[in-house]
């Protein structure tokens, strides 16, 4: 989960907005990981497991950590895992005990620095809010396109930023911040449209669009996902108190009567799996 957000109309204020430490880039990386691995019961729906076993050129667009590349390619020993991220949080990379794991920081806003037509198989997950719309459509969707070999498979997983049976605290935050985003064209409810955006291009095929829903209540998994949205917001904590106005101590009031919220409510999300093949005549668009 690389977290590198650029607001062309707040450069002045903010230049990036990033996790404030390793220890947060860490927890929340691999705490995603599992929970979507969890919820879902494997790392990727395409039908790309023969290629992996057999050896194949493998993508992971906003890597972060490197949860999702150490773990398949440790799975997969055959194939060869490239993780990629504006940033640069690797701390694991010197622990990487697998050959075949390998990470780059390169930014797709600016164009990957990788050839077209490279990889059986492109991932990226869980950076819905990284990107405004016009990114989405015109910059990511195409540069995952480009470096995808035609008949090669693209799979992208996001949460929906819209939940169901929110408590008022929360609400009240959900919709203060989705106006900051707005005003930014962030669009919070990308998950939605990003099959749109694959099909718009005409560059790929055979879309499949998968739904669960991730519950913040009552299992195990679902408790594990609300203090995973309590970490995630706690990340922030130097930039959204300011972005909404609170002070510190309001701040973590606020975070300690969502958690509440969230299982008194039974709050839940809509997580989406988007998995598509790139046409077998041209990826290039």
């Amino acid at each position: 989960m690389g977290i590198f957000i650029v607001f062309s109309k707040l450069k002045k204020i903010v230049q990036t907005l990033k996790f404030p430490s390793t220890k947060y880039s860490t927890i929340l990386d691999y705490t995603s990981h599992s929970l979507v691995t969890n919820l879902w019961n494997c790392d990727f729906m395409a039908p790309i497991e023969n290629t992996l076993t057999k050896g194949a050129q493998v993508l992971d667009v906003g890597t972060g950590e490197g949860a999702w590349v150490i773990s398949c390619a440790e799975r997969f020993p055959m194939s060869t895992f490239i993780g990629v991220d504006a940033s640069l949080y690797f701390p694991l990379v010197p622990k990487v005990k697998f050959m075949n794991a390998h990470f780059l920081k390169t930014d797709i806003l600016e164009g990957l620095a990788l050839e077209d037509n490279t990889f059986d198989f492109v991932h990226l997950r869980c950076i819905t809010l990284i990107f405004t719309d016009e990114e989405w459509s015109n910059k990511v969707i195409k540069e995952l396109i480009r470096v995808c070999k035609p008949g090669g498979w693209i799979e992208i997983v996001e949460l929906d930023c819209q939940y169901i049976n929110q408590g008022p605290v929360h609400l009240n935050l959900c919709n203060q911040s989705k106006r900051f985003f707005l005003e930014n064209n962030v669009h919070s409810i990308a998950g939605e449209d990003i099959a749109f955006y694959l099909k718009q291009t005409g560059a790929v095929c055979e879309i499949n669009e998968e739904l669960r829903v991730v519950p913040f209540h009552g299992s195990k998994l679902g408790k594990s996902f609300a203090d995973h949205q309590i970490k995630f917001m706690q990340a922030y904590k130097d930039i959204l108190p300011g972005i909404l106005g609170m002070d510190e101590k309001q701040w973590e009031d606020t975070l300690k009567t969502i958690r509440k919220e969230l299982s008194v409510h039974k709050t839940e999300s809509i997580m989406r799996r988007i998995y598509c093949k790139v046409n077998p005549k041209q990826s290039v668009i």
